[in-house]
C-alpha cells in the first residue's frame, strides 16, 4: 500500500528524521554507557560512525537494487516469505517453550481470576475487567493452575503476531511483515512479555484485527472499489470496533489515524475515475468509520453504567479519570531503557539503526511512500505512553514496540524497492490497446542517418504487387490437353520368334 506524497508528508518526514536521529544516539549513548569505553568523545566519535555507516549502507543497498537485473517471481518469493514466517514462527514458539518456567505476573490477575465461588469484582479498566473473565473462564475448565494462564499468554501472542503479520503485509508489504515476525518472535523483550499475565496480549490481538480491516479499507479505495451493502457493512463493522477497543482502552483512539489515511491513498492506475465518483467513496466510508465509531463509543459507556449501576455520566468521568496524562516535562520518557539488559539494549539499538535507514529511504520512490502511516501511529503511541494516559496495569509500551518494528521494516521496504518499480495493476493499467493488424497496413519506421535537429522520415512501402496463392483453392496437379484412354497405351507388344535376346 502506498501513500501521495504532498508538502503535508515532507513536514511528517522532517519530523520523522529528527525523531528517528534522536532516538538513535540516545539509544547508542544508553548501550555504550554499559560498555567499559568511558571517554565521551570516543562515544560521540563511534556515534558518529554509525551515522556514516548508515548512509554508506544506503547507498550500497541502492546501487545493489537499481543493478539487479533478474528479478524472482511471485510463486518463488511467496514461497520463500512462507519458508521464513514458518520458520520464525516455530522458532519463537520454541523459545517461549523453554523459558515458560520464567512466568509471572504484572499485577494480581491470577488471585483474582481464581475460581472460588464468588463473582468477579468490578473494575474500572475495560480492558483488564475483560482479560480477568477470560481468565475466569480458562479456569473454570483447567483448574486454577498457573501455566494455564502463561499458557493462554503464549496462545494470545502468537494468534496476535499471525493477524498483524497479515495486516501489515497488506498496508506496507512483505519485507516490512517478516520484520516484524522476526522482531515478535525473537526480542528477548517480546520473549519476556509472553510469559506473563497482562492484559496487552488480549488488547494486541484485538488491535491487529481492527488493522487488518483497516487495511482492507484502504485497499478498498486504492483498487476503486464499488461501495455494495457488504462494503458498508463491513466499515461500519471497523468504525464501533475502533469505539470499543477505545472504551477499553485510550490506545484503541490511534486507529483513527490509519483511517485517516483513505484521504492520501495512491490508486492503482493513472486513469482515475471521476472526481465526484472517488470523492463519494471516500467520504462514505470516513463518515461510516467516525459514525460508527461514536455510536459504539456511547453504547459501551452506556452498557456499562447498566451494568455496574451508576449513571452514564459517572461511567464518562471515571474513564476520563482513569485515562487522563499523569507525567509532565521532564517525567515523560524517564527510565525508558532502565530495566533493559546490554543485549536488550543492543538489539533496540539494532531496531533504531534500521529506523535510521527509513530517513532517506524515503526519497527511493519519487511520487509515492509508506512509512509516514506507521510513524503517525508511533508517535500517537509514544505521546501516550511518555504523557502515562494509561494505568500501572496496561501500558502501551509493548504496543509502540509492535509499532516500531513495523515502521523499521517500511523503511527497509521502501529500501528494497526500485524508483521505477510501477505496481502489476499499474503497468497492466498503463498498457496501451493493441492495433488490429488485419485492418490496418503495417507501418514501418526506418531510421536515416541525417543532420542533427532534423525529424526522421516515415517510410510507407507499397503493397507486393505479384499474385499471392489463395489459401481457399486446393492445389492440384493437371494437363492443359485431355488424352483420350485408346491412346494412353505404351507397351510394345513382342512377337513370340523374336529372338532379340540371344
Amino acid at each position: 500500500m502506498t501513500f501521495r506524497k504532498n508538502w503535508f508528508s515532507c513536514i511528517l518526514w522532517a519530523f520523522y528524521a529528527v525523531c528517528a536521529c534522536a532516538g538513535f544516539v540516545y539509544v547508542m549513548f544508553c548501550v555504550l554507557e554499559r560498555t567499559p569505553l568511558a571517554d565521551f568523545a570516543a562515544q560521540i566519535g563511534i556515534v558518529c560512525l554509525s551515522v556514516v555507516l548508515a548512509a554508506g549502507i544506503f547507498l550500497l543497498c541502492r546501487r545493489f537494487v537499481q543493478a539487479k537485473q533478474t528479478s524472482v517471481s511471485s510463486t518463488e518469493r511467496l514461497v520463500w516469505e512462507a519458508f521464513l514466517a514458518i520458520l520464525l514462527l516455530g522458532a519463537g514458539l520454541m523459545l517461549r517453550i523453554c523459558f515458560i518456567g520464567n512466568g509471572g505476573e504484572e499485577a494480581a490477575y491470577y488471585e483474582t481470576a481464581r475460581v472460588t465461588g464468588e463473582s468477579i469484582a468490578p473494575i474500572a479498566h475495560g480492558a483488564q475487567y475483560f482479560y480477568v473473565l477470560l481468565l475466569r473462564g480458562l479456569f473454570f475448565f483447567s483448574g486454577n493452575h498457573f501455566g494455564a494462564g502463561i499458557l493462554l499468554q503464549i496462545v494470545l501472542q502468537m494468534l496476535a503476531t499471525v493477524v498483524w503479520y497479515f495486516a501489515v503485509r497488506r498496508i506496507c508489504g512483505s519485507a516490512a511483515s517478516i520484520i516484524l515476525l522476526s522482531g515478535i518472535m525473537l526480542f528477548p523483550a517480546c520473549i519476556k512479555e509472553s510469559l506473563l499475565y497482562s492484559p496487552k496480549m488480549l488488547y494486541l490481538l484485538l488491535y491487529g484485527i481492527l488493522l487488518c480491516m483497516v487495511g482492507r479499507l484502504l485497499k478498498r479505495q486504492r483498487e476503486n472499489r464499488p461501495l455494495k451493502w457488504y462494503a458498508v457493512l463491513q466499515t461500519a463493522v471497523t468504525g464501533a470496533g475502533i469505539g470499543f477497543l477505545s472504551y477499553l482502552d485510550v490506545s484503541g483512539l490511534t486507529l483513527l489515524l490509519p483511517a485517516a489515511f483513505l484521504f492520501s491513498v495512491q490508486r492503482t492506475t493513472e486513469k482515475e475515475a471521476p472526481l465526484k465518483k472517488n470523492a463519494g467513496r471516500l467520504f462514505v466510508q470516513a463518515g461510516t468509520v467516525l459514525g460508527a465509531f461514536f455510536a459504539a463509543a456511547v453504547l459501551s459507556v452506556y452498557v456499562d453504567a447498566l451494568q455496574s449501576g451508576n449513571s452514564v455520566q459517572k461511567v464518562f468521568e471515571t474513564w476520563l479519570t482513569l485515562f487522563a496524562p499523569k507525567a509532565q516535562g521532564s517525567g515523560m520518557f524517564s527510565g525508558i531503557f532502565t530495566g533493559m539488559t546490554l543485549m536488550e539494549l543492543g538489539i533496540t539499538a539494532a531496531i533504531a539503526f534500521l529506523l535510521l535507514l527509513g530517513i532517506p529511504a524515503f526519497f527511493a520512490v519519487r511520487r509515492t511512500e509508506s512509512q509516514l502511516l506507521w510513524f503517525v501511529l508511533a508517535a500517537a503511541l509514544a505521546l501516550i505512553c511518555g504523557m502515562h494516559f494509561q494505568t500501572k496495569g496496561m501500558t502501551a509500551d509493548y504496543l509502540l514496540l509492535t509499532v516500531l518494528l513495523v515502521l523499521a521494516g517500511a523503511g527497509m521496504q521502501s529500501l528494497l524497492r526500485k524508483a521505477e518499480e510501477v505496481l502489476p495493476q499499474e503497468a497492466h493499467a498503463e498498457e496501451p490497446p493493441m492495433e488490429n493488424p488485419i485492418m490496418e497496413e503495417p507501418i514501418m519506421e526506418e531510421p536515416i542517418m541525417e543532420e542533427p535537429r532534423e525529424v526522421q522520415k516515415k517510410v510507407k512501402y507499397i503493397e507486393n504487387p505479384l499474385p499471392l496463392p489463395k489459401k481457399h483453392v486446393k492445389k492440384t496437379m493437371g494437363y492443359q490437353k485431355e488424352v483420350s484412354s485408346e491412346k494412353m497405351g505404351y507397351d510394345i507388344e513382342v512377337p513370340e520368334t523374336d529372338d532379340f535376346d540371344i
